[in-house]
Protein backbone atom coordinates (compact mmCIF):
# COMPACT_ATOMS: atom_id res chain seq x y z
CA UNK A 1 0.00 0.00 0.00
CA UNK A 2 2.80 2.47 0.73
CA UNK A 3 4.02 2.12 -2.87
CA UNK A 4 0.54 2.96 -4.16
CA UNK A 5 0.47 6.11 -1.99
CA UNK A 6 3.87 7.20 -3.27
CA UNK A 7 2.98 6.46 -6.89
CA UNK A 8 -0.30 8.38 -6.72
CA UNK A 9 1.46 11.37 -5.14
CA UNK A 10 4.21 11.34 -7.79
CA UNK A 11 1.68 11.16 -10.64
CA UNK A 12 -0.38 13.99 -9.13
CA UNK A 13 2.64 16.28 -8.63
CA UNK A 14 4.03 15.44 -12.08
CA UNK A 15 0.71 16.17 -13.75
CA UNK A 16 0.24 19.45 -11.92
CA UNK A 17 3.77 20.63 -12.79
CA UNK A 18 3.34 19.75 -16.47
CA UNK A 19 -0.03 21.47 -16.66
CA UNK A 20 1.25 24.70 -15.14
CA UNK A 21 4.21 24.86 -17.54
CA UNK A 22 2.05 24.81 -20.67
CA UNK A 23 1.85 28.16 -22.47
CA UNK A 24 -1.55 29.65 -23.26
CA UNK A 25 -3.37 27.50 -20.71
CA UNK A 26 -6.13 29.01 -18.60
CA UNK A 27 -8.78 27.95 -16.11
CA UNK A 28 -12.26 26.95 -17.25
CA UNK A 29 -15.28 25.87 -15.20
CA UNK A 30 -16.00 22.15 -15.18
CA UNK A 31 -18.57 19.70 -13.90
CA UNK A 32 -17.69 16.26 -12.55
CA UNK A 33 -20.38 13.57 -12.51
CA UNK A 34 -19.71 10.01 -11.46
CA UNK A 35 -20.27 6.91 -9.40
CA UNK A 36 -18.06 4.99 -6.98
CA UNK A 37 -18.19 1.55 -5.49
CA UNK A 38 -17.03 1.63 -1.87
CA UNK A 39 -18.07 -0.14 1.29
CA UNK A 40 -19.80 -2.61 -1.03
CA UNK A 41 -22.27 0.13 -1.95
CA UNK A 42 -22.80 2.47 -4.88
CA UNK A 43 -22.27 6.21 -4.27
CA UNK A 44 -23.16 9.06 -6.63
CA UNK A 45 -20.96 12.13 -7.12
CA UNK A 46 -21.62 15.68 -8.35
CA UNK A 47 -18.98 18.42 -8.27
CA UNK A 48 -18.23 21.84 -9.79
CA UNK A 49 -14.74 23.25 -10.19
CA UNK A 50 -12.04 24.82 -12.32
CA UNK A 51 -9.52 23.10 -14.57
CA UNK A 52 -6.76 24.08 -16.96
CA UNK A 53 -7.53 24.13 -20.65
CA UNK A 54 -4.82 24.58 -23.32
CA UNK A 55 -5.90 26.57 -26.36
CA UNK A 56 -3.55 25.00 -28.88
CA UNK A 57 -3.37 21.31 -27.98
CA UNK A 58 -6.26 20.47 -25.70
CA UNK A 59 -5.85 16.70 -26.14
CA UNK A 60 -2.07 16.50 -25.78
CA UNK A 61 -1.58 19.00 -22.94
CA UNK A 62 -1.56 17.69 -19.38
CA UNK A 63 -4.17 19.36 -17.20
CA UNK A 64 -5.08 19.80 -13.57
CA UNK A 65 -8.14 20.97 -11.73
CA UNK A 66 -9.91 21.28 -8.43
CA UNK A 67 -13.56 20.85 -7.55
CA UNK A 68 -15.98 20.87 -4.65
CA UNK A 69 -19.28 19.08 -4.32
CA UNK A 70 -20.71 16.01 -2.67
CA UNK A 71 -21.15 12.25 -2.77
CA UNK A 72 -24.28 10.47 -1.64
CA UNK A 73 -25.96 7.14 -1.14
CA UNK A 74 -29.30 6.37 0.50
CA UNK A 75 -29.08 7.55 4.10
CA UNK A 76 -25.72 9.32 3.83
CA UNK A 77 -24.38 12.55 2.29
CA UNK A 78 -20.71 13.60 2.17
CA UNK A 79 -19.21 16.97 1.16
CA UNK A 80 -16.08 16.47 -0.95
CA UNK A 81 -13.06 18.42 -2.25
CA UNK A 82 -10.90 17.06 -5.06
CA UNK A 83 -7.59 18.00 -6.68
CA UNK A 84 -6.76 16.08 -9.84
CA UNK A 85 -4.40 15.81 -12.80
CA UNK A 86 -4.70 14.17 -16.21
CA UNK A 87 -1.75 13.46 -18.48
CA UNK A 88 -2.05 14.35 -22.16
CA UNK A 89 -3.07 11.84 -24.81
CA UNK A 90 -6.12 9.92 -25.90
CA UNK A 91 -5.65 7.24 -23.21
CA UNK A 92 -3.45 8.44 -20.37
CA UNK A 93 -2.85 8.25 -16.59
CA UNK A 94 -4.98 10.29 -14.22
CA UNK A 95 -4.64 10.90 -10.49
CA UNK A 96 -6.46 12.77 -7.76
CA UNK A 97 -6.47 13.48 -4.05
CA UNK A 98 -9.90 13.65 -2.46
CA UNK A 99 -11.08 14.75 0.97
CA UNK A 100 -14.53 13.77 2.24
CA UNK A 101 -16.31 14.60 5.46
CA UNK A 102 -18.82 11.99 6.61
CA UNK A 103 -21.11 13.86 8.99
CA UNK A 104 -22.99 10.72 10.04
CA UNK A 105 -19.68 9.20 11.20
CA UNK A 106 -18.01 12.51 12.26
CA UNK A 107 -15.04 11.50 10.10
CA UNK A 108 -12.63 13.21 7.67
CA UNK A 109 -11.30 10.80 5.01
CA UNK A 110 -8.41 11.20 2.55
CA UNK A 111 -8.47 9.20 -0.68
CA UNK A 112 -5.66 9.21 -3.26
CA UNK A 113 -6.81 7.75 -6.58
CA UNK A 114 -4.94 6.65 -9.70
CA UNK A 115 -6.28 5.36 -12.99
CA UNK A 116 -6.76 6.03 -16.69
CA UNK A 117 -8.61 8.71 -18.61
CA UNK A 118 -9.99 8.67 -22.11
CA UNK A 119 -9.51 12.06 -23.82
CA UNK A 120 -9.53 13.67 -20.34
CA UNK A 121 -13.31 13.27 -20.09
CA UNK A 122 -13.94 9.66 -19.00
CA UNK A 123 -11.92 8.53 -15.96
CA UNK A 124 -11.72 5.11 -14.30
CA UNK A 125 -9.78 5.12 -11.03
CA UNK A 126 -8.86 3.02 -8.01
CA UNK A 127 -8.45 4.64 -4.60
CA UNK A 128 -7.84 3.72 -1.00
CA UNK A 129 -9.60 5.59 1.82
CA UNK A 130 -7.36 6.54 4.73
CA UNK A 131 -8.86 7.32 8.14
CA UNK A 132 -12.25 5.81 7.23
CA UNK A 133 -14.52 5.19 10.20
CA UNK A 134 -16.89 2.27 10.42
CA UNK A 135 -20.52 3.08 9.75
CA UNK A 136 -21.45 1.44 13.04
CA UNK A 137 -18.95 2.28 15.84
CA UNK A 138 -19.95 -0.88 17.74
CA UNK A 139 -18.64 -3.08 14.93
CA UNK A 140 -14.86 -3.41 14.38
CA UNK A 141 -13.65 -1.60 11.27
CA UNK A 142 -13.17 -3.80 8.20
CA UNK A 143 -10.21 -2.34 6.25
CA UNK A 144 -11.14 -4.39 3.17
CA UNK A 145 -13.93 -1.85 2.65
CA UNK A 146 -11.42 1.01 2.28
CA UNK A 147 -10.96 0.24 -1.42
CA UNK A 148 -12.82 2.37 -3.93
CA UNK A 149 -13.37 2.09 -7.69
CA UNK A 150 -14.74 5.15 -9.50
CA UNK A 151 -15.94 6.01 -12.96
CA UNK A 152 -16.69 9.63 -13.72
CA UNK A 153 -16.94 12.29 -16.40
CA UNK A 154 -15.06 15.57 -16.13
CA UNK A 155 -16.70 17.95 -18.58
CA UNK A 156 -15.31 21.44 -19.24
CA UNK A 157 -18.40 23.66 -19.38
CA UNK A 158 -17.20 25.47 -22.57
CA UNK A 159 -17.68 22.12 -24.39
CA UNK A 160 -21.40 22.33 -23.57
CA UNK A 161 -21.83 25.70 -25.33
Amino acid sequence: MKYLKKLSLIVLIYGMSLATLRAQAYLEPLIKIGASRMENQLWGELMLGLGTYAIYDALEASTFGFAGGFEWRPGEFSPKLSLGAAMGGALAPTASMNVNYYHKRQNLVFTPEIGLNLIKVLHITYGYQFNRAAENPDVPRDNSKNHRVSIFLTIPLPLLR
